[in-house]
């Protein structure tokens, strides 16, 4: 996977053979070959193409925000119940 299949797909997106322009096609780009969102960063550092490294790195931040705000909204519900 590491050495083969994501630089593989570094090289269709970074060669604009596969040009995902929001979330969702990125994450339908990366599942369509077979890797997981997981490897964002890796896709990003092995990237040299400045529109590619930006959408990884937009949906790193939104990720990292969207678990952030989960934690939170997950903390305040526990503590409203407790309280009632």
């Amino acid at each position: 996977l590491r050495s083969t299949v994501i630089p593989n797909l570094v090289n269709m997106l970074d060669s604009l053979m596969i040009m995902p322009i929001d979330s969702e096609s990125l994450e339908m780009t990366f599942h369509s070959q077979g890797v997981n969102m997981r490897y964002l960063g890796m896709v990003t550092s092995l990237s040299v193409v400045p529109h590619v490294r930006d959408v990884c790195i937009t949906e790193m931040v939104a990720r990292a925000c969207k678990n952030i705000i989960n934690k939170q909204v997950a903390g305040m519900v526990l503590e409203h119940q407790r309280r009632y």
